[in-house]
């Protein structure tokens, strides 16, 4: 039963990894691109930006909790979070 949670939780820990990284190519593509932000936005489900920095907020306290994140990355990303929920 443990043996089982630890796999649920490290199958749980790869989605977020790759839904992070998905996020942050789609922010990073559309970024200073406002053309292609909006065709982008438009393909996204509702609030979909908004749910691309949830994914992130998501990671970067995934990264927090384990001490594996540097204070620069931190700060990148929360800039990164800020923009998407801006847009």
């Amino acid at each position: 039963s443990e043996a089982l949670s630890l796999n649920d939780k490290d199958k749980e820990g790869d989605g977020l990894i790759t839904q992070a990284y998905a996020a942050l190519l789609v922010a990073f593509l559309v970024e200073g691109q406002p053309a292609l932000r909006a065709d982008v936005k438009c393909t996204l489900p509702e609030d979909g930006f908004a749910k691309l920095a949830g994914v992130l907020e998501r990671f970067r306290a995934f990264h927090e909790s384990l001490d594996s994140i540097s204070e620069e990355s931190r700060e990148s990303l929360s800039r990164v979070i800020r923009w998407l929920r801006g847009t």
